[in-house]
């Protein structure tokens, strides 16, 4: 009997990619004057920023001062373009974890992104739809578990992350 449903975020709730991309074709445009291909940003795709970073180096011969530099300029773009365009969950995510939790799953993301990250985009996401679901009850509780990588170990593919999820007890 299936007790509880894990489930990845970027990508399975949260259709990031294309806000990424979104993000730095407008980064590259404003501060550079550079119209970035998709092409040379595809192989970033589910990869570090510093896969990405050398990458535009290699293509563009442009540097960021650093990583942090960069995540920082990131971080910034993307909560104005949230702010512009709103919040790219994929389609029926925020119903469907309602309903698994009214149905008595217990639900976890097991994500590589930082703990913080994962409750601000997930709750966010859940809340927009409770705020349209008159009988749900699930806005703050829906997830039980949210392990993340930054704290529990270091590979969102690896088994330990999904394992901590599916171990983990609600308090």
């Amino acid at each position: 009997m299936i007790k509880a449903v894990i489930f990845d975020m970027d990508g399975v709730l949260i259709n990031t990619e294309p806000l990424h991309y979104q993000c730095w074709v407008e980064i590259f445009k404003e501060r550079y004057g550079i119209d970035l291909n998709y092409e040379v940003y595809k192989p970033c795709i589910g990869s570090t920023r510093l896969h990405f970073m050398n990458l535009i180096k290699e293509n563009y011969g442009i540097t960021f001062e650093s990583l942090e530099v960069m995540n920082q300029i990131m971080k910034e773009k993307k909560n104005e373009i949230i702010a512009r365009d709103g919040f790219p969950e994929m389609p029926g995510v925020g119903q469907m974890l309602c309903c698994l939790k009214d149905a008595g799953y217990r639900l976890a993301v097991a994500s590589s992104s930082p703990k913080p990250v994962i409750t601000e985009r997930v709750v966010m996401m859940v809340f927009k739809h409770v705020i349209h679901l008159e009988e749900n009850t699930c806005v703050f509780t829906c997830l039980d578990v949210m392990p993340s990588t930054h704290t529990s170990c270091t590979d969102r593919t690896s088994f330990t992350i999904y394992s901590i999820s599916s171990k983990s007890r609600v308090k």
